[in-house]
């Protein structure tokens, strides 16, 4: 394909930049390097717009609209964040996250324009529940094949593809794995609690609550990909290869580094939403009943849609979460990426509470 040299001032196209996490990395661009060009290719680029960056309407699964969209700009970096909604099924997940990905992945490598490639992913790929400060090294990803939850399936089957499409000295790839992601914008994470807590869920907890989680806000996870983006750049311009150092061709896990119990978060969450609920008050049910209904649940909803959804607000994934112990080691993206969260997860959750509460007025 027919394609010029990257060029002297650093182009940066972020696929899904008016999504969640996607906007955050747009303005962490923008603020963290102002001579650098920013792009975003979106379905739909009518929200969450910044008016330094340039939009563009493109179907990332649809070759010729990518394709021409990428001979127009040439961009030096691309930042796939493109994700549906944890709960959308297993046909969004499949066009967005495995075709979008796989497409993006080919242009990128047939146009000499685009020296780097970073993928968004997700902790959710790790399997082997519980584990506490789980390492790169000794991790081990979900079976695409065989897990029962078409997103993170189709983050695994995504992840493992920019991975071993890293080519030194031509496309350099790497994947960040975020964890439990809240802040502004946040339509999961912080509005689900809140609607749990509207609910009544605030008088409940679900076994002991001693399980540690992993969060991270929006804005640490963009400043993250910002710090991947040039050490990617560093590593292609200086012709770097291997090392304890390298960025090409790994993944980092990326959390706020500040690991808490799911319950003692919930209630943070709900503290900042407005709830008094006395400790005396909360009634602890025990995991293996909670187990038990959402399986019934899971097995209804698998009926009742033909095999292709289960409930959205309770299945057994969550259960695991809100039982299991379920932290990562951020060392090595702190070692290689130079990359430190700022923003701590108390305030993160404020300023994603504040978000959801102004949303819902």
């Amino acid at each position: 394909m027919a394609g010029e040299e990257a060029p002297t001032t650093p182009h940066v196209l972020v696929i899904g930049g008016c999504g969640f996490l996607g906007c955050h990395i747009v303005q962490a661009f923008l603020a963290h390097n102002p001579t650098w060009k920013v792009s975003v290719a979106s379905r739909s680029p009518t929200h969450n717009l910044r008016d330094e960056a340039d939009y563009y309407a493109v179907d990332i699964s649809k070759r010729m609209e990518l394709e021409s969209l990428l001979l127009k700009l040439l961009p030096t970096i691309i930042v796939n964040s493109a994700s549906p909604l944890a709960h959308a099924g297993a046909q969004a997940s499949t066009s967005t996250t495995i075709e979008g990905a796989a497409l993006s992945l080919n242009l990128a490598a047939e146009i000499p324009a685009i020296n780097s490639y970073i993928y968004i992913s997700s902790a959710s790929i790790a399997s082997g529940m519980p584990f506490s400060l789980l390492p790169e090294s000794d991790a081990k990803l979900i079976n695409p094949e065989t897990n029962h939850d078409p997103y993170s399936a189709a983050k695994a089957t995504a992840d493992s593809m920019v991975l071993a499409a890293n080519q030194p000295f031509k496309l350099l790839t790497a994947v960040l794995r975020p964890s439990g992601i809240i802040g502004e914008h946040d339509a999961q994470v912080i509005p689900s609690l809140i609607g749990g807590m509207k609910q009544g869920m605030a008088r409940f907890q679900f076994g002991d609550g001693k399980n540690k989680f992993d969060f991270v806000y929006a804005g640490n996870v963009a400043d993250a990909t910002v710090c991947c983006a040039k050490a990617l750049m560093k590593e292609h311009t200086e012709k770097l290869q291997g090392g304890d150092k390298t960025v090409a061709g790994e993944a980092f896990w990326i959390t706020n580094g500040e690991p808490m119990e799911f319950w003692s978060f919930a209630r943070l969450v709900w503290r900042l939403a407005g709830d008094r609920t006395p400790p005396e008050k909360i009634i602890t049910i025990p995991m293996w009943l909670m187990f038990f209904m959402a399986g019934i649940a899971e097995w209804v909803a698998w009926m009742l849609s033909a095999g292709k959804r289960r409930p959205q607000k309770f299945n057994k994934s969550q259960m695991q979460n809100c039982s299991m112990d379920r932290t990562f080691d951020v060392s090595k993206a702190r070692e290689r990426l130079d990359w430190e969260p700022k923003v701590t997860l108390e305030e993160g959750a404020r300023r994603g509470v504040e978000w959801a509460i102004k949303g819902s007025q």
